[in-house]
């Protein structure tokens, strides 16, 4: 899936913190690309189907609250 590479320190979280939440809840595996990647967006989940796509689900929720903080603190 791709997620904009300017989310992903909020998205990971201080120490890994809130990708590690999402990996233990949903039993998956959540790889990211190097920065230096020719598709630095991209990131991996693995696992049972299911929990894979509930897994990228919650991390769309995720992104799509931190976009919404985004523009209202550029306002």
């Amino acid at each position: 899936m791709e997620v904009p590479s300017q989310h992903r320190t909020r998205l990971i979280g201080h120490r890994g913190t809130e990708i590690n939440k999402i990996r233990t809840e949903y039993d998956v595996q959540i790889n990211f690309p190097e920065r230096v990647s020719d598709r630095p967006d991209m990131i991996v989940i693995t696992g049972l189907e299911e929990k894979a796509k509930s897994a990228r689900d919650e991390i769309l929720k995720k992104v799509q609250h931190l976009v919404c903080i985004n523009s209202y603190l550029s306002t």
